[in-house]
């Protein structure tokens, strides 16, 4: 970070940080078509979207304090203007 830092200065340059929070590859292959039998109870699906939700959110929260981190370390270098993107998927996908 200190090479950006010291670039962004040189240059009076923004800086801009980019994370991006991929899926975990094992979630990206699975099909879970059938994998919840027809009768099973409505409780049991409820359970696992609040579980993906929350898991979302912990992937989430730690994305923007990473950022955060690296934006405090950058300001310390002396760069004032920085901005901060965080994604969900690859990159290449935005």
């Amino acid at each position: 970070m200190a090479t950006a830092a010291w670039a962004a200065n040189a240059m009076h340059a923004p800086i801009e940080l980019v994370h991006a929070i991929e899926l975990p590859s094992n979630l990206e292959k699975h099909d879970f078509s059938g994998y919840f039998a027809i009768d099973a109870p409505e409780a049991v699906l409820e359970d696992r979207v609040r579980l993906d939700e929350m898991q979302n959110r912990v992937l989430v929260d730690e994305g923007h304090r990473l950022l955060d981190a690296a934006a405090d370390a950058i300001r310390n270098d002396g760069v004032a203007q920085i901005s901060q993107r965080l994604f969900q998927g690859t990159i290449s996908e935005h």
